[in-house]
């Protein structure tokens, strides 16, 4: 999935020299295989255990897909069965427009980003 969607996506999008992934430290994304193809696609522009920039292990304040995003996406589905991957896909695509369509629920969860960074630099205190 790493190499057949998620990085496809990231390659069409402008300027995709510049981002940078971020990978979690589940154990499936730990695998040798994984870091070795991450360090070939995406050279100095990643973060996770053991990754090309240091990243600390549970470190989800500043995160907004870790703390945010895929905590209501599993909220939304933890009542649902999915019994095929075409279901979860589209229940996954649902779940993000929804999300993508509120405004203000995208507006505040940036602003406190911003907020969490500003405490963390401020106090020197890495968490909030």
């Amino acid at each position: 999935m790493l190499i057949e969607v998620v990085m496809l996506q990231l390659q069409a999008l402008p300027d995709s020299a510049e981002l940078f992934f971020q990978q979690d430290g589940a154990p499936q994304h730990y695998s040798l295989a994984v870091h070795q193809y991450l360090d070939q696609a995406c050279p100095h522009h990643w973060t996770g255990r053991h990754g090309s920039i240091y990243w600390p292990s549970r470190f989800p304040d500043l995160t907004p897909m870790d703390c945010f995003l895929w905590r209501i996406v599993k909220d939304k589905g933890c009542s649902r069965k999915l019994a095929t991957v075409r279901q979860f896909n589209n229940f996954i695509d649902g779940a993000l427009e929804e999300i993508r369509s509120n405004r203000n629920l995208c507006r505040t969860v940036w602003v406190s980003v911003g907020d969490r960074l500003l405490k963390c630099i401020c106090t020197k205190v890495w968490t909030f």
